[in-house]
């Protein structure tokens, strides 16, 4: 599996995803007009990785800023790993989201990972 690497623009964030090391991070605005023009890839690559992860998973996400047509998407990545973590597969998720539409404790709510 290859590593996943997309560059920051203005309106989407950076994304470097390494398959061998298990370090994953998404960093920078997520705004995009076509949110699913970009998250739809990564989410297959997730799919695909969980099916045979490193021991440990370090999931890293630090986003100044996120709209309502991401939030749908992240939510996705977040059942992604959270079904990862319920087949005993180690994951470190941390994470910074400055302004988003959603406040952080609704998303805790939802995915059941704090």
């Amino acid at each position: 599996m290859k590593e996943l690497i997309i560059k920051k623009t203005p309106n989407t964030p950076s994304v470097n995803f390494n398959p061998d090391t298990g370090v994953m991070k998404l960093e920078g605005r997520s705004i995009p007009e076509n949110p699913g023009d970009f998250y739809d890839p990564i989410i297959e690559w997730l799919e695909e990785y969980f099916k045979k992860p490193v021991e440990t998973t370090n999931f890293e996400m630090s986003l100044e800023y996120v709209n309502s047509g991401s939030s749908k998407y992240l939510l996705g990545i977040f059942r992604i790993l959270k079904k990862s973590m319920m087949k005993a597969n180690y994951v470190i998720l941390t994470g910074i989201m400055r302004r988003m539409m959603r406040p952080s404790s609704v998303w805790a709510s939802i995915t059941g990972i704090r």
